[in-house]
């Protein structure tokens, strides 16, 4: 797992070539509305977007051999 694009590629690179093993790669988004108040509105989004993917990660965290 990486947040940086070219390491993907690197490492998918790398596992093809020397291991013969093809990755699927995975992309998430997640939005919430943001109410009209102004800063307050979106300080409330982002804080209950970062409690939901908080939750959501281990989910989605698999350990494959």
């Amino acid at each position: 797992m990486t947040p940086h694009h070219w390491e993907r590629i690197l490492w998918t690179t790398k596992d093809r070539v020397l291991h013969s093993r093809n990755h699927r790669w995975a992309y998430v988004l997640v939005f919430a509305p943001v109410r009209a108040d102004g800063p307050a509105g979106q300080e409330e989004s982002v804080r209950a977007l970062r409690s939901f993917i908080a939750a959501l990660y281990p989910a989605l965290i698999v350990n494959n051999p």
